[in-house]
């Protein structure tokens, strides 16, 4: 099976979770969802396009940042002392406070994806719409640049690890939950942190708010680990390991 493989960089991006407030945590690679929405924003799809993605990386630190927050209250009318800034609605002033938070920024991100559209006929539509895209690349907020280091289409293989034998990973990477329990029993112990991860989304035709209709399980495996004798993954032509999800 042919898939894109994209090799970049990025400076300090925040890949951020969900959950996080105040302090803006940061995923240590960017979820699949943000991945796709790269790829759609490059392309100017306008309508989901269905894909598998396997993402790989590493980054040197973590370091906090300072950015500036807002809190508003569509029901609280300004009141001096207690808002710092003010916006007028018509009549009506209304209070909003403005503050700093902190934010959660990975230094010299290195990242490896590998893509493939479920229809095959997007395979080049996706190249060449990463070659020269409709809006600059970014992952994490908008500021968080991407440099593409290489592009290519690369062959893809199934592969089963031989007994007696493992292979070292390269990079941290994201493993779908469903190899370990498609190849090991239940009582199979993988070091790593599980996380659950947005990848599939919708857009609600009268509010135009995202739904997330697909997430999955995965295990987040740092480049000490290595995968054991029997289980079934994926190899490019150039020896990189791929876990598409």
């Amino acid at each position: 099976m042919k898939a894109i493989k994209i090799k970049l960089y990025q400076n300090m991006p925040n890949y951020k979770k969900p959950s996080s407030y105040k302090v803006k945590e940061s995923y240590p690679l960017p979820p699949y969802s943000t991945v796709i929405g790269m790829v759609h924003a490059a392309c100017g799809f306008q309508e989901y396009v269905d894909m598998d993605v396997s993402i790989q990386g590493r980054y040197h630190s973590r370091v906090s940042d300072l950015y500036t927050c807002y809190e508003f209250n569509p029901a609280v009318k300004r009141e001096k002392g207690r808002h710092n800034i003010g916006i007028k609605v018509g009549d009506i002033e209304y209070g909003i406070n403005q503050g700093i938070g902190l934010v959660d920024v990975l230094t010299d991100v290195e990242l490896l994806l590998h893509i493939r559209p479920k229809d095959p006929e997007f395979i080049d539509i996706i190249y060449q719409g990463i070659m020269y895209p409709r809006n600059y690349l970014a992952l994490g907020r908008w500021e968080d640049l991407v440099d593409i280091y290489e592009i290519s289409l690369v062959d893809v293989y199934e592969i089963e690890v031989p007994d007696d034998e493992s292979i070292d990973l390269k990079y941290d990477a994201y493993i779908p939950y469903r190899l370990f329990e498609d190849c090991y029993d239940e009582d199979y112990n993988f070091t790593g942190t599980t996380y659950i991860l947005n990848k599939k989304f919708s857009i609600d035709n009268k509010t135009q708010i995202r739904i997330w209709d697909e997430k999955l399980r995965v295990i987040y495996a740092s480049r000490q680990s290595y995968i054991n004798e029997g289980m079934i993954c994926f190899q490019d032509e150039q020896g990189d390991l791929v876990f598409f999800a």
